[in-house]
């Protein structure tokens, strides 16, 4: 019995010791909760969110992780870009970048990224820039991204999206960019486009786009760059893209665009590219396109036109060419212009011969002892010839009266002076004699002048040049 009774009081005081052991060891390390696993979508309370109270931040931060599951590519599986996580700050995010705690700026080009451009991207209010360009992308343009109020540039060029232009992007009433070539999108350009006031370049070559060119287009004052080319457009070209004053090159070339070329597009007076080969235009080249001043390449291949190419662009384009020959001015006698000139011209021809007639009279002085008697038909006071009939003196009978008064010598002097027309006769200035215009007067008709014959048309000595006739 003594011998049970010690192995008894040896295991109670082996279990003592034990219970003490595991006592001690509770005391030292108190009971922790396990940590729950973090959601890879939320950023709050996480490493990318610096500043826990910025909650913009953390909403935008959430739509790009969105973005992320959207989007592979062939080295990334679990989708890209592979540092968009939480435990990276979203200041480090590859393409992001961060203004006053909002996303500005959303730019992953050339990444031969897969998949479809998520929606809630349209809910990243701030941003300033979306670059998505050079991608394998599908699916079609989310309507959302017409909410981006503040979008400056949308380029998402080189990809496989398809179906329409979403009118919606014509809410982006800040946008300066609109790059969509090279993509099978399809339908007709939307004319909500027209109300884009800021955009200065529009991009949509290289499409299936269908219908015609919206006259709408032609209110975009700031608009530099218009590629349309490459897709299957018809109809006209409109005449309101000749109010894009600030246009620097209009390419419409490979469409099925029909019509004349509007003479309209000679008001771009900024243009220096104008591409329209290769179409089904017709008639001729309007002269107006002489006024681009600025314009250095013109590509007309490819249509139906007719005519020749106006001389005014032969100073700006390929000498080598075969240009409308230049307006020619003929003169006729009547100074009657005819050909067909731009400006009006009215020559005039004017020729101004004068004669001048200055009877001189020199007569033999009658000697004073001698009187003289008037006779019918002879002149007194001034000099002049004796009357073609002399009637005899009185008292004489037969030939035995006295004889007749001395004749005084006349020898005329004669200087032209009258001024006519070239196709006038002159008329003298005087009549001599005292007679009156008729030539009714007592030295016969026409006194001592005589009959005169008209004076002849003038021959102009000059040629008439004009600055704009070629020599």
């Amino acid at each position: 019995m003594t011998r049970i009774r010690h192995y008894l009081l040896i295991a109670t005081f082996c279990m003592v010791a034990l219970l003490v052991v595991v006592m001690g060891a509770t005391a030292q390390a108190p009971y922790r909760p396990p940590t729950p696993t973090p959601d890879p979508k939320k950023c709050a309370n996480t490493a990318a969110i610096p500043d826990p109270e910025s909650a913009s931040l953390i909403s935008d931060c959430e739509i790009l992780l969105d973005l992320k599951d959207s989007l592979r590519d062939s080295n990334s599986p679990s989708g890209y870009p592979p540092n968009w996580s939480t435990t990276i700050p979203i200041t480090d995010w590859v393409g992001i970048k961060i203004v006053n705690s909002r996303v500005m700026t959303l730019e992953i080009p050339s990444r031969r990224l897969r998949g479809e451009i998520p929606a809630p991207l349209g809910n990243l209010s701030q941003m300033r820039t979306l670059n998505l360009a050079n991608n394998r992308l599908r699916g079609s343009i989310p309507k959302e991204l017409g909410n981006l109020s503040n979008l400056q540039t949308l380029i998402l060029h080189n990809n496989q999206l398809t179906g329409s232009i979403p009118t919606q992007l014509g809410n982006l009433s800040n946008l300066q960019k609109l790059d969509l070539h090279n993509n099978p999108l399809t339908g007709t350009i939307p004319t909500q486009l027209g109300s884009l006031s800021r955009l200065e370049d529009l991009y949509l070559h290289n499409n299936q786009l269908t219908g015609s060119i919206p006259p709408q287009l032609g209110n975009l004052s700031n608009l530099s760059r218009l590629r349309l080319y490459s897709n299957q457009l018809t109809g006209t070209i409109p005449k309101e893209l000749g109010n894009l004053i600030r246009l620097q090159r209009l390419d419409l070339q490979h469409n099925q665009l029909s019509g004349t070329i509007p003479p309209e597009l000679g008001n771009l007076s900024s243009l220096w590219y104008l591409f329209l080969r290769n179409n089904q235009l017709t008639g001729p080249i309007p002269v107006e396109l002489g006024k681009l001043t600025e314009l250095r390449h013109l590509f007309l291949a490819g249509n139906t036109l007719t005519g020749c190419i106006p001389h005014t662009l032969r100073d700006r384009l390929r000498t080598d060419w075969q240009f409308c020959p230049s307006p020619t001015v003929t003169l006729t006698p009547t100074g009657t212009l005819t050909g067909t000139l731009t400006p009006t011209v009215t020559p005039t021809l004017t020729a101004t011969p004068t004669h001048t007639d200055t009877p001189v009279h020199t007569a033999t002085p009658v000697p004073t002892s001698t009187p003289i008697t008037p006779e019918p038909g002879v002149c007194v006071n001034e000099p002049c010839r004796p009357s073609r009939n002399p009637v005899p003196a009185p008292g004489g009978g037969g030939g035995g009266g006295s004889a007749p008064a001395p004749t005084p010598t006349v020898t005329p002097t004669l200087t032209p002076t009258a001024t006519v027309s070239p196709t006038s006769t002159p008329t003298p200035t005087e009549t001599p004699c005292g007679g009156d215009s008729s030539g009714n007067h007592p030295c016969g008709p026409l006194g001592p002048v005589g009959p005169q014959s008209p004076l002849p048309t003038p021959t102009p000595k000059h040629k008439l040049y004009f600055p704009f006739q070629d020599k």
